[in-house]
């Protein structure tokens, strides 16, 4: 007859032998997890932790899971077992049919006090939230029992079990440490319901990044490809007023420039060219700094701002009605090519 494992248990087969009441309902039997790690947190979870070596042979019945850790095809992956009311106490090992001497007496099934309506795994995870948030992940028993609402044996079984399999130590009689190699957010994700909600909150940020780039990336070709709305007008203050076209609407204002205070004094020569323009500034000189501009697509345009000084005026200035001197730049093709000179001497 197949017996249960759990010392104490009534289905186990040193409990009042010659009485075993075959009236009883017949309790299932479930197998220990092929998965060693898993067999150590049961019977830690048992108090049964010397019975690691023959656990492939002993099985454990129905009474020490929970009912919803049960389904028809057996017991649920992540299932703790528990150390029922009756198999509590100071060993783990008292029967209380056993102690009396007479066969138990079936009794309709009434609902376990509250204490007991969480089960181990719960509570395991309860017991982790409050080591997250304990300083350097050190807890007191009295503190987490009240915390927790039970009783500090039902502590005492989830110690033993995160003993058992290294990841906590106790430093004093109440106190007890995390020790493991991971972090305790690790074991709390693998409450699927609670990683799932994760998940959805990443996809969520996920989905409103994608979208502000997708926004920000059509603002950008707007901005800087999009002709029909690539228009500003430059006005020159010379004799000759025209007004040019600026084939971009991502552009600076005279005025943004002017507010510059790093460029104050200074003569600022603002660029505006096709892609692929290459520039290039060699070594300066003793009286001069050169930049060569070079463009292969389409005309560069070159105007100049002075700001602040008293001869700063309200208007870009195209370069040729600056102080800034230029020439063409000969590297066997001069088109769109162009140097840049700034004397320094001119006044």
């Amino acid at each position: 007859m197949v017996k249960c494992v759990v010392s104490g248990c009534p289905n186990r087969s040193n409990v009042n032998p010659g009485i075993y009441n075959h009236s009883l309902p017949s309790k299932r039997f479930f197998n220990f997890p092929a998965d060693t790690a898993r067999v150590k947190v049961w019977l830690a979870a048992l108090r049964e932790t010397e019975k690691q070596d023959s656990a492939e042979q002993n099985q454990i019945c129905e009474d020490h899971f929970l009912p919803e850790d049960i389904s028809t095809d057996g017991v649920k992956g992540d299932a703790i077992p528990i150390m029922p009311p009756c198999l509590e106490g100071p060993l783990g090992v008292i029967n209380p049919w056993g102690a009396a001497g007479h066969p138990r007496k079936s009794s309709p099934l009434t609902k376990p006090s509250s204490r007991y309506n969480l089960s181990l795994g719960l509570l395991t995870q309860r017991f982790l939230e409050l080591l997250l948030a304990a300083p350097d992940g050190v807890v007191d028993l009295g503190h987490v029992t009240t915390s927790l609402q039970t009783r500090r044996r039902r502590v005492y079984d989830i110690t033993a079990v995160l003993e058992g399999i290294s990841v906590l130590k106790r430093q004093s009689v109440n106190h007890f440490k995390w020790i493991g190699s991971t972090s305790i957010s690790s074991f709390l994700w693998q409450n699927q319901q609670k990683l799932q909600r994760e998940l959805d909150s990443l996809k969520l940020v996920e989905d409103t990044l994608d979208s502000l780039i997708k926004s920000c990336a059509q603002q950008l070709f707007s901005m800087t490809d999009d002709l029909d709305n690539a228009t500003y007008p430059f006005r020159s203050p010379s004799p000759r007023s025209v007004f040019f076209n600026f084939c971009t609407s991502a552009y600076v204002t005279h005025e943004d420039v002017g507010r510059l205070a790093a460029f104050e004094q200074q003569t600022v020569i603002v660029v505006k060219a096709p892609e692929e323009t290459k520039l290039e500034v060699p070594a300066p000189k003793e009286d001069n700094i050169q930049v060569h501009l070079k463009g292969g697509r389409g005309p560069i345009m070159v105007l100049t701002c002075e700001v602040g000084g008293a001869d700063a005026s309200r208007h870009f200035l195209a370069l040729e009605e600056s102080r800034i001197t230029t020439n063409t730049l000969h590297t066997g093709n001069t088109q769109n090519n162009r140097n840049t000179q700034n004397n320094r001497n001119t006044e």
